[in-house]
């Protein structure tokens, strides 16, 4: 028969385990989703960035297809 404290302890490993998938399943992605979306929308052009920017807006294109792709995906 399982003992008690056996019980308990499978009962905390269990609820580690579930929150470690919420965590890595459902918060980190939409902190990362968060991340990207407002590093694409508070980019700002100066005058000495025209590189940057070009980067930037080329790869507007593979990150908005990353959040699609990863929306499509959770839900």
């Amino acid at each position: 028969m399982i003992e008690k404290t056996e019980f308990i302890e499978f009962i905390i490993l269990a609820m580690k385990c579930f929150l470690i998938l919420i965590f890595l399943g459902i918060i980190l992605p939409k902190l990362v989703d968060y991340s990207i979306y407002f590093f694409i929308t508070k980019s700002e052009v100066h005058n000495n960035s025209i590189l940057v920017y070009n980067v930037l807006k080329i790869d507007k294109r593979i990150i908005y297809n990353f959040i699609y792709l990863f929306k499509l995906a959770t839900s």
